[in-house]
């Protein structure tokens, strides 16, 4: 398991609440109409993204950035099916979506 992936394990197991001010609770999809669709990333913008953000964890072992900079190295060779078929997701759901509103 790699660093990064032990980490986000354990600020799950903390637990994260969705509770708002005064302790009322949201509705997560109320202002979903009210959002712009964001463009997917690329392959290489992706790990490039990941890699800043792993670099920047100050308890992050000379190791265990080889392991996440390997990693990264692997999801770059290996994403570009998974790629198209999440731009292809993005692509549909922007349609219906745009469809619903009538847009």
């Amino acid at each position: 398991m790699t660093f990064l992936a032990r980490r986000l394990l354990s600020t799950a197991a903390a637990g994260v609440t969705g509770t708002g001010a005064g302790g009322s609770k949201k509705v997560t999809f109320a202002k979903q109409e009210e959002l712009s669709v964001l463009p997917i990333p690329s392959l290489a913008d992706t790990a490039d993204r990941f890699l800043r953000a792993v670099r920047s964890l100050s308890d992050l072992s000379k190791e265990d950035l080889e392991v996440e900079t390997k990693a990264a190295a692997a999801f770059e060779r290996q994403g570009d099916a998974l790629q198209r078929q999440l731009e292809n997701f993005a692509d549909q759901l922007q349609t219906s979506y745009s469809k619903s509103l009538g847009r």
